[in-house]
């Protein structure tokens, strides 16, 4: 489940007799509707947030050790091969080395990556992983490099573990806005 801000029948809302939603979008059926209610009921994740909140404290503190007086999170949605109708690997390889090259040139920022898709982030950045191998060198840069054993994603790292231990969150793309969601519910800026 991926927030969104507005329901839509493309998202096959209309077909549906009872729909659960986190966010409260008012939405104006189509005349042949199924759709009998739309029930809020908050967001349904934020029971995790407390059992992540010593995993980020230490997490903050190891990177404020090394020097780091900014901390950065970063949540890479995902990108694709052809950018056609998607984020592509290129652009998302030009946020990446920005960041990269922010960490390693400069001491005052540490970084938190939290890719959607881990099991295919060395392939994802080409060239530019060696500049990510670089900057988890210096100590100020952690990677969510890990992944369920027959999935690309990472289940266990939720954004908000991020989001506590960062003093900003950058969302690279709003065309699901949760883990940008999650870091406003613990106010972290995103």
């Amino acid at each position: 489940m991926s927030f969104q801000e507005k329901y839509s029948s493309m998202h096959h809302i209309d077909s549906i007799n009872y729909f659960l939603s986190f966010n409260n979008s008012k939405y104006f059926k189509f005349k042949y509707s199924k759709l009998k209610k739309i029930i809020s009921l908050g967001y349904i994740s934020d029971y995790k947030f407390y059992e992540k909140k010593i995993e980020a404290d230490e997490i903050r503190k190891k990177l404020l050790s090394t020097g780091a007086k900014y901390i950065i999170g970063l949540f890479d949605q995902g990108s694709v091969k052809n950018q056609m109708w998607e984020i592509g690997h290129d652009t998302s390889r030009v946020s990446y080395k920005f960041l990269l090259k922010k960490i390693i040139d400069d001491k005052n920022f540490g970084l938190i990556i939290k890719p959607k898709k881990p099991k295919f982030l060395k392939d994802k950045l080409g060239d530019v992983y060696n500049l990510l191998v670089e900057a988890k060198k210096t100590g100020r840069c952690i990677v969510f490099d890990d992944h369920a054993k027959h999935h690309s994603k990472n289940f266990e790292d939720i954004p908000a573990k991020v989001a506590m231990a960062s003093d900003l969150t950058i969302h690279d793309t709003l065309a699901a806005g949760t883990a940008g969601l999650e870091s406003a519910l613990i106010g972290t800026r995103s």
